[in-house]
């Protein structure tokens, strides 16, 4: 755990190449979940390749969207859009940069990394923090403000 803190970035072997994963910085946590969110699986990254959209109702209810002008199928790129973003987080490379070695097999690999680099991260933030706040309560306790009571040399006010 030590090795994280003082150094935190991961390397991932891909075809004798090393790559650096990099953990959330905390600007990032809310749009990162919202792209994990739109993944449709973090465990198979091939459930989040684009597929075909199907009509949710009216009369074409469940029958395929297809392009008027082309009669090609529409595909729904929101869950790969997503998973290429991620990528694009943890890699700090845009996708042009890591197609040339990010694949079906390792993708998953790294959004693992990258997620649980940042955890760990949380984890070591969130116990100093409790440290922190421990240390602070018990000089608190130590040092408990004394009340001086009036002299006798000392006028009392009505």
């Amino acid at each position: 755990m030590a090795d994280i803190v003082e150094n935190p970035t991961y390397f991932i072997d891909t075809n004798g190449e090393e790559h650096q994963i990099f953990p959330m910085v905390i600007n990032d946590i809310p749009v990162a979940s919202r792209l994990f969110s739109k993944l449709n699986s973090d465990m198979y990254a091939g459930l989040n390749l684009p597929s075909p959209m199907y009509h949710d109702r009216g009369k074409h209810k469940g029958e395929l969207k297809v392009d008027k002008k082309t009669g090609e199928p529409i595909l729904d790129y929101t869950a790969y859009n997503a998973m290429m973003q991620l990528v694009s987080m943890a890699t700090h490379e845009e996708e042009q940069e890591f197609n040339s070695w990010v694949n079906m097999s390792n993708i998953i690999e790294i959004l693992d990394l990258y997620r649980g680099i940042s955890e760990v991260k949380k984890k070591i933030a969130n116990q100093t923090q409790m440290e922190i706040s421990t240390a602070l309560s018990q000089l608190a306790l130590k040092t408990q403000v004394k009340q001086e009571s009036p002299s006798e040399d000392t006028p009392l006010v009505n």
